[in-house]
C-alpha cells in the first residue's frame, strides 16, 4: 500500500468529532487517533460525541477494535453521556468487528460529513514503546472482558502485553 492508502481524517461536525479512516485500523493508526481524541475530550467534557467514518478502512486489527470498545465507555462515562457513533463501514471491517462480536456495541447511522476536513499525519510501522504497549494491553482487556469467547482469545493477549509492560524499566 502506499502512503496515502493509511489515513485519518477529521473534522467537526456541530459539537461532535468526525473522524475518517482510510486503509487499516491498526495499532498505529489507534495511537495516532487516541491523541486527536484525547485533545478533543479535554476541550469537550460535556456530552462528548465521536463519530467514526470506517466505509474507507479495509479492516480493523484487535488493538483498534479493542480501542473503540474502550472509548465507547469513556464516552458513556463522561458528563452527560456521549458516545461513539458509527456512520459506515466497509464489508471486510464489518466481519473484523463482527468477529469480535463488537457490532452490536456500537450506536449506527448516518450523520453528516465536516465542512472542513484535515488530514491527521501519522508514523506507521513504529517498535511499539511504552505508551503503545499500554494501549495494545488495554485494548485486549476491553475485548477479553466482553464475553467468554473473548476472553478466551484476547485475554491471554492482554496478560502476555501486560508481562511485557512490568518487565520494561519505569
Amino acid at each position: 500500500m502506499d502512503e496515502k492508502a493509511h489515513e485519518i481524517s477529521y473534522g467537526c461536525v456541530g459539537e461532535a468529532l468526525f473522524v475518517q479512516f482510510t486503509g487499516e485500523g491498526t495499532r498505529d493508526t489507534c495511537k495516532a487517533a487516541d491523541r486527536l481524541v484525547t485533545d478533543f475530550l479535554a476541550a469537550h467534557s460535556r456530552s462528548p460525541s465521536i463519530v467514526f467514518d470506517l466505509r474507507a478502512c479495509g479492516w480493523v486489527d484487535s488493538t483498534f477494535a479493542g480501542w473503540m470498545v474502550g472509548l465507547n465507555k469513556r464516552l458513556k462515562k463522561a458528563d452527560g453521556g456521549g458516545g461513539l457513533r458509527v456512520v459506515g463501514w466497509s464489508d471486510e471491517c464489518r466481519d473484523s468487528l463482527a468477529r469480535m462480536n463488537l457490532c452490536r456495541l456500537f450506536e449506527h447511522r448516518d450523520a453528516d460529513q465536516p465542512e472542513h476536513i484535515r488530514v491527521l499525519d501519522y508514523p506507521a510501522n513504529e517498535p511499539p514503546d511504552r505508551a503503545a504497549i499500554e494501549l495494545m494491553a488495554g485494548a485486549h482487556r476491553e475485548l477479553a472482558e466482553l464475553n467468554d469467547e473473548n476472553r478466551r482469545v484476547f485475554g491471554p493477549i492482554a496478560d502476555m502485553l501486560e508481562q511485557q509492560l512490568r518487565q520494561l524499566p519505569s
